[in-house]
């Protein structure tokens, strides 16, 4: 007994690991609509989504081929299937797309042979970048039935050119054409006829390798063009008609950048242009820009306007008259502004100077005095070093936003700065030397209505994270609240970050929080050695703070004193410290708590205690060494919509296997690189979290395992028995009639349909779809004679209202012989195939030959059933023709076959055993099919 049982353990335990094998991991839903299907390694369209499902993101995974319709999905309208291994599209799943509107097939292994779209009559945006498209599929003119499509990607292919009519169909409605990153050398005409192109990407193609660089004439039909991007074109000349087509529209951007040309030689002339890039090219002057209205100008990394590192007065003035808003001269190497090379630019509201070699001397005190408007200067990574910048002067009252970022300034030399910035609301700045009270002080005397700021120190960092990190060139700290305040500091004050100084200990943290947070939104304490050991007891009520980052400090144990003052955050981030543990019992206070990161820490398992956070949505533990996720622990924040678990030392083990459980059941969280999650047996075995599939039954005990066992062994038998009844239903019904004839055959609950023997000559066996053939020519040819043939018709002689089954009993009990009318749909019907069997019962019984087989319809022979192919081995069939001679021999065959009284048996008795053992057991309808 006890071997049977172990038997059924195994073999249950295998049922279990196939079930697990061929499961994979559903989709997530959101909103009801939203099938968030990426990173589950499927390789075939899944098929179990809701009905009403708008939108499905299938990125990530394996699918090779969609060659099958899904028409369970009317409403589709978004389908991302990026970065799949995709080489076949077939027209019937595209033609089931009805509804679709957006199409993303980026990052597949297609060709214009294995992609076809004309169906998408709804269609607005396709997809088609990095899938290998070349030039065959444009000329089989794809888009000619989409009447709607507006954008256009097919960047980063095999194109070269684009063939005559490639676009057909979209002259009134593409809007945006994405050609860049194929080998395009001539720009293509075809462009042209697409009259509503607003935006036009045609960079990284070859278009000015072989000869100075032209738009088409055929341009100028392009009246609603305002976006043309035209950057790493290997553009080496321009023309004064290179832009000709195009110069009299108002075009919002240009981008030119890193072309190779040196002068734009008036080929922008009588332009207007909101936005022109010309970064890193290699132009020299200005001048081709005059008189040009421009509105932002990006002249980065344009080395060859400067020369000795001086910004000189005459490769500017091309600009003066053209009313520019912003310019960028960032990674020139200026070391100079030369007096007056701006003074022209009277409209400038934002300047950038970003990584050059500029200092306090570097530009005259009245540089800036003519921009009455310049609101935002970004003079990161140069070498200031003191706010006291004399060209600031005159722009102090106008200043919104300025960036001193990797320059050289310093603690005393900013708190002894003279300029006050009466309206700058946002400064970021690297300070050496940190005196954090005396800045502060000075910062808040100086900038009286800061929001933003942020200071950073730089940081000298150590191989271990958990080791505190030096600070360069740092003072020793001092104690806040020495200086006596005249007001409340940082009256406006909404954000700060401060990153890489060194609180000396938890007095002087408090002081400075008490000073800084009145009115705090975000704050965030960076590399700063806020370490565990700090108790905090004194720290102000932020009420107001919203965000806190804490990242990057050593910290080993939950800041619980911080976290209490903080009642109302949304936002916590305590990534790259040193925790070990989560604290619930804090974390559960945040009631308002929307984000958690704890990415980078040391937290290797997560407790059962489960918190109520109704609110939080997104949670991040990315490499922690997390060994197992408990499922509790998880179900328990009914908000969770996105969790980042990734990059953790997961066990493989039942921990593991009841997370794989809350996965299969969980439909709204999403997990990225959900496909890239790993487990371990042992430290030399791995394998991918989708493909561990454990014995479900080593989870559970012995009792709930016997359980289980009998519940699914019983449900498995009645299962099966209930298979079988119904496969062989057809067979049971007769023989069920057949035990009660044998029975009691004197007590039948039905009168004989006709008391003499043979009433008819010929039972009539055919499918209701051939009565047509019976009404119009057999009964005619058999009936309607001198010498009349007795026909026994279903449709004809059959009581109305009686039982079917044991009509066909009676009446063909009641027949001489049973004819078979045979057709495709014969051997589909189950009551003809009901019909053979009891005829061949009646031929059995009677020792005669009594079925006559006539094939009226050709049958496949693969669609032959069993017991008519040995009849027509046996005696063959009478065929029907339309030939007027073989009609004749048909007629004179058939009418033989019926009249024929021959008793002579036919068959032995070990072949009637046979055929009766298949009529009763065997011949199920099922074989018919």
């Amino acid at each position: 007994m006890m071997q049977k049982f172990s038997q059924l353990i195994i073999t249950l335990q295998i049922i279990g690991m196939i079930v697990d094998t061929q499961s994979e991991l559903p989709c997530k839903i959101y909103n009801y609509d939203n099938a968030d299907c990426s990173s589950r390694l499927l390789t075939t369209f899944p098929k179990d989504l809701p009905l009403n499902v708008t939108h499905i993101n299938l990125q990530f995974n394996n699918i090779e081929e969609l060659n099958k319709p899904i028409l369970r999905y009317k409403k589709l309208e978004k389908l991302n299937l990026r970065k799949n291994k995709i080489t076949f599209v077939s027209k019937v799943f595209i033609n089931s797309l009805a509804s679709l509107k957006y199409l993303d097939l980026s990052l597949n292994k297609l060709n214009g042979d294995c992609l076809h779209i004309s169906s998408l009559t709804n269609i607005l945006h396709i997809d088609i970048s990095s899938s290998g498209i070349d030039e065959v599929f444009f000329k089989k003119r794809p888009f000619k039935n989409l009447r709607t499509l507006n954008t256009l990607i097919v960047r980063n292919n095999r194109l070269n050119r684009i063939p005559a009519g490639a676009f057909q169909g979209l002259e009134g409605s593409l809007e945006h054409l994405d050609l860049s990153n194929n080998d395009i050398h001539i720009l293509p005409a075809e462009i042209s006829k697409l009259q509503f192109l607003n935006k036009l990407v045609l960079s990284f193609n070859p278009l000015g390798r072989q000869s100075n660089f032209k738009l088409p004439t055929t341009f100028n039909n392009l009246m609603n063009l305002r976006y043309l991007y035209l950057s790493s074109c290997e553009i080496h000349t321009l023309s004064k008609d290179s832009f000709l087509p195009i110069l009299d529209y108002n075009i919002t951007l240009l981008n030119l950048a890193k072309n190779n040309f040196r002068c734009l030689n008036g080929s922008l002339n009588v332009a207007n242009i909101d936005i022109l890039n010309l970064t890193s090219t290699d132009i020299s002057t200005t001048y081709g820009l005059q008189g040009v209205n421009i509105r932002q100008l990006s002249l980065t990394n344009c080395t060859r306007l400067i020369k000795d590192g001086v910004l000189q007065m005459n490769i500017m003035k091309g600009l003066c008259q053209s009313g520019l808003e912003s310019i960028d001269l960032s990674w020139n190497g200026i070391k100079v502004v030369e007096t007056g090379a701006l003074s022209c630019l009277k409209e400038l509201k934002s300047i950038k100077f970003e990584h050059n070699m500029l200092s306090n001397e570097s530009i005259h005190n009245n540089e800036f005095s003519v921009m009455k408007k310049l609101q935002t200067l970004s003079l990161h990574n140069n070498s200031f070093r003191s706010l006291d910048i004399g060209a600031l002067e005159p722009i102090k009252d106008t200043l919104n936003y300025l960036n001193l970022y990797e320059n050289l300034l310093s603690g005393p030399i900013i708190k002894n700065s003279q300029i006050r910035y009466q309206n700058l609301i946002e400064f970021k700045i690297l300070i050496r030397n940190i005196d954090l009270e005396l800045i502060l002080h000075s910062l808040d005397s100086i900038m009286p209505n800061l929001e933003n700021l942020y200071i950073h120190q730089p940081t000298k960092h150590n191989k271990d994270k958990c080791r505190p990190n030096t600070a360069l060139n740092d003072l020793e700290p001092t104690n806040f609240g020495q200086l006596e305040l005249q007001k409340r500091p940082f009256a406006y004050l909404k954000t700060f970050e401060l990153s890489g100084y060194r609180f000396r200990d938890a007095s002087e943290f408090e002081n400075f929080l008490i000073f800084v947070s009145q009115t705090l939104n975000r704050l965030k304490i960076e590399d700063c050695n806020l370490e565990a050991t700090f108790s905090w007891h004194n720290l102000p009520d932020m009420k107001h703070l919203k965000y806190l980052s804490l990242e990057e400090n050593k910290i080993s144990i939950f800041p619980e004193d911080i976290l209490k003052k903080t009642s109302r955050l949304s936002h916590l981030d305590m990534s790259s410290n040193c925790l070990k543990k989560i604290s619930y019992s804090v974390i559960s206070n945040l009631t308002d708590i929307e984000m958690i990161d704890l990415s980078d820490n040391e937290i290797k398992n997560l407790g059962s205690d489960l918190f109520q956070l109704p609110k939080l949505h997104t949670m991040i533990l990315y490499n922690n060494g997390v060994k197992n996720i408990n499922a509790d622990f998880i179900s328990g924040l009914n908000g969770l919509t996105y969790l980042d678990v990734s990059k953790n030392n997961f066990q493989c083990d039942c921990d593991l296997y009841r997370f794989r459980n809350w996965l299969n059941t969980d439909k709204k969280v999403n997990l990225p690189d959900l496909a890239e999650y790993e487990c371990s047996r042992n430290q030399e075995n791995e394998c991918l979290l989708l493909e561990y599939n454990p014995s479900r039954f080593v989870c559970f005990s012995r009792t709930i395992l016997i359980c289980i066992g009998l519940v699914v062994g019983s449900i498995f038998i009645v299962s099966l028995a209930s298979f079988i009844c119904y496969r062989r239903r057809y067979s049971v019904r007769f023989a069920w009639y057949w035990v009660k004839i044998k029975c009691r055959p004197g007590l039948h609950h039905y009168q004989p349909v006709l008391q003499a023997t043979n009433d008819f000559d010929v039972y009539i066996a055919s499918s209701p779809n051939d009565f047509s053939w019976i009404r119009w020519t057999l009964i005619p040819n058999l009936e309607d004679t001198d010498d009349p043939i007795r026909l026994c018709i279903k449709e004809r002689n059959f009581p109305i209202g009686g039982n079917i089954m044991e009509d066909i009993i009676e009446f063909i009990q009641a027949s001489r012989k049973t004819m078979l009318i045979l057709t495709p749909d014969f051997v589909l019907n189950e009551w003809n195939y009901f019909e053979l069997q009891r005829a061949m019962i009646h031929a059995l019984e009677e020792k005669q030959d009594l079925i006559i087989p006539v094939l009226l319809k050709p049958i496949e022979d693969k669609d032959l059933p069993r017991l008519l192919r040995e009849i027509q081995l046996r005696k063959g069939f009478i065929e029907w023709t339309e030939h007027p001679l073989g009609k004749e021999l048909f007629w004179k065959d058939l009418i033989k076959a019926i009249r024929d009284n021959s008793t002579v048996n036919r068959y032995t008795q070990s072949e009637i055993s046979k055929w009766r053992k298949r009529s009763v057991t065997s011949m199920t309808y099922s074989n018919v099919i």
